[in-house]
């Protein structure tokens, strides 16, 4: 699979497979190098720094424009197929196809604990139930402010209510209520419900898919909104680079024509800049 799309990987997180789900596939779909919106990784993190590093070919301490670009060219000639010079969303969608089948195939051979083929509400249910038991610190069948370090004020993840909102499950953080089970539970079944098109009472691998490929339709859809300027359904080499472009002019903070050292705090350049 292309780095580009990798940001835009349909991950099977179905929300009521639980944080032991979502932690999984949040990993799959950890931002590439450069998203397929333009949107790479080039800030003040660790990785961002390191990143800039790594685009450094000639080791001169600076990035180009043309180090910064090079790995958007890359990823526009893996992705124009037909070699045509434009990407359209058929090469998009392609290129997100494989990678999906196989994280629906990962995610239900992981959840369906019988391994007869379909996931049941019970083994949907599993993973909330174990995280939320494992976050209950105290087992007093709710997650607060006492299930989290002394130190801490927030805490990440689904049932801790830090970055992530998925489920609404942020509970316990500053002032909002307790996290119960029920809740969790609740949000769970709805989710399952959602999932289970037939109402049949189990979720097999045709539905799983289903919810994938109305993910990568939305990806397309939305790579294309961003990116195709001039609305002719295909996205030329320009379009394709403008984000990108647009990242590293506002890093180049001293409009120089590269990404240095003196475009970043002093605090920051020991260590990331140095050689």
């Amino acid at each position: 699979m292309s780095k580009v799309l990798k940001s835009l990987a349909v991950v099977l997180v179905v929300a009521a497979s639980g944080a032991a789900a979502a932690a999984e596939a949040d990993k799959a779909a950890a931002p590439a190098k450069v998203s397929a919106t333009g949107g790479d990784s080039g800030g003040r993190g660790s990785f961002g720094f390191k990143r800039l590093k790594r685009l450094d070919a000639d080791r001169n301490g600076a990035v180009s424009k043309a180090e910064y670009l090079s790995p958007r060219i890359a990823e526009f000639t893996a992705l124009d197929t037909n070699h045509d010079n434009a990407v359209d969303p058929a090469e998009i969608g392609a290129e997100l196809t494989e990678p999906s089948e196989f994280r629906t195939k990962r995610y239900m051979k992981r959840v369906d604990a019988n391994h007869d083929g379909k996931i049941t509400r019970e083994e949907f249910e599993q993973g909330p139930r174990t995280q939320f038991a494992g976050r209950d610190i105290n087992s007093d069948g709710k997650i607060n402010a006492e299930d989290r370090p002394p130190a801490s004020t927030t805490s990440t993840g689904w049932f801790g209510g830090g970055g992530s909102k998925k489920m609404g499950l942020g509970a316990g953080r500053g002032n909002r209520p307790d996290l119960t089970l029920d809740t969790v539970v609740a949000k769970t079944q709805a989710e399952f419900a959602k999932l289970d098109a037939n109402a049949d009472g189990v979720l097999d691998q045709a539905e799983l898919a289903k919810q994938a490929a109305e993910r990568i339709e939305f990806s397309k859809k939305r790579t294309m909104h961003w990116s195709d300027q001039n609305k002719d359904g295909r996205l030329s080499q320009d379009e394709f680079e403008a984000r990108t472009l647009k990242r590293f002019a506002t890093l180049d903070l001293n409009d120089d024509g590269q990404i240095d050292a003196s475009d970043f705090p002093s605090t920051d350049r020991k260590g990331w800049f140095s050689r």
